[in-house]
């Protein structure tokens, strides 16, 4: 996003009873990884929207899957690019919002800055957009998504002071200044106070983090310091850096949680880790689904001994769908599911357990009808699938 009226900001911030989440917290099983190198397409869990463009239309390949190195990443490319021309674009996960999260990244700019771009403000810019619409409803001619964005610049942006990265800005959108009370701050773009931003231009690589708490207090850190923080996100219809919105921007309304995004703002961009770790859940200390971490109950997660919150085969089957590609089984959602592969004579022949979204292609020795059952938190389904 442009960092018009840019000025430095980090709010004093209380700790009040929220926790700050190390690195090397949770389980990294508990990580849910968005950018799934295993996958073979972006499209299982991701949609993308670039202005003037139709939903998932892409003829330039500004956003795909790439080999650079020994790492797979979720590339943004500009290289097609012989007039930028405003085609703003956005990738966003699209299997669920989030309200009560972490989401961390490890990104590099790369390249040069394409042709008839936007200015000096967008040089080796990106950023995360959350609390965010979803990619699908944007309009046509949208050119940001209602949300809040971490600002993630490279060592060659000269727009912003202070060699800051991890800034926020606002969108169609505001914040308050303190947890009760404080002051309601219109300006866009708020500098955060890093330090050094060299490691986030290739061939190095730089971590970068936001924890949200619904609609309360949210932290962005740079290669693990906290750099910013702010109270309170809302809606804020006097920021003219969304054109053509497709929602009601009111003025005052506060935004609770939302999508997660990624950006396209002439400048290449490679992501080889994004993920996220969902704070709200059962917190039932003798559930087994508790989590220690979690700061948002939700009762519905709760499954007592089993793990398993349900008998509803329609609902695990929406929650984690089966889709075959070739020999492989592809599942979608977001929870820990267990596969197992039976044949038709009852007969266990093969088993897999992983963090969807995932892909597994089990051993099988017989061409034929086989039985899949997916063991999920949400319930029990099977499915009959042809396998070789």
């Amino acid at each position: 996003m442009p960092s018009l009226n840019l000025r430095r900001l980090l709010l004093a911030v209380s700790l009040v009873a929220l926790p700050t989440l190390a690195m090397a917290g949770p389980n990294d099983s508990d990580w849910v990884q968005m950018f799934n190198p295993k996958d073979t397409s972006l499209a299982t869990n991701w949609d993308f929207k670039i202005t003037t463009r139709a939903m998932n239309v892409d003829p330039l390949g500004t956003f795909k899957r790439a080999i650079v190195g020994s790492d797979t990443v979720l590339e943004v490319s500009v290289a097609n690019y012989t007039n930028f021309n405003g085609m703003y674009g956005h990738i966003g996960y699209k299997i669920r919002p989030f309200n009560y999260f972490v989401v961390r990244v490890e990104h590099q700019f790369y390249g040069s800055q394409a042709a008839g771009n936007p200015g000096t403000w967008a040089v080796q810019n990106n950023g995360i957009m959350h609390h965010s619409q979803s990619v699908a409803s944007m309009s046509l001619n949208q050119n940001f998504p209602v949300s809040m964005e971490a600002q993630l610049l490279g060592p060659g942006n000269s727009g912003a002071d202070n060699n800051s990265s991890m800034n926020l800005c606002t969108p169609g959108t505001s914040y308050y200044t303190a947890a009760t009370g404080g002051t309601r701050n219109d300006t866009h773009c708020n500098s955060a106070t890093t330090k050094d931003r060299a490691q986030a231009f290739a061939p190095n690589w730089a971590w970068a983090r936001v924890e949200a708490y619904s609609d309360s207090l949210i932290r962005y850190y740079f290669k693990d310091s906290l750099v910013l923080s702010y109270y309170r996100p809302v809606q804020y219809n006097g920021d003219n850096q969304v054109s053509n919105p497709s929602v009601s921007i009111v003025t005052g309304t506060a935004i609770k949680g939302g999508y997660i995004l990624l950006q396209s703002e002439s400048h290449g961009t490679r992501f080889r880790r994004v993920e996220v770790l969902n704070l709200e859940g059962c917190k039932t200390p003798t559930d087994a689904n508790y989590k220690s971490y979690f700061v948002k109950h939700d009762s519905t997660a709760c499954a007592g001994s089993t793990g398993i919150r349900g008998a509803s085969p329609q609902d695990a089957r929406y929650a984690t769908p089966i889709t075959l590609v070739g020999n492989a089984i592809k599942v979608g959602g977001i929870d820990r599911v267990t596969l197992e592969a039976y044949d038709m004579r009852g007969t266990r022949i093969s088993s897999h357990t992983a963090q969807a979204p995932f892909q597994w292609a089990p051993a099988v020795s017989t061409h034929g009808v086989y039985v899949l059952k997916a063991i999920t938190p949400k319930g029990t389904y099977t499915k009959k699938a042809t396998l070789f």
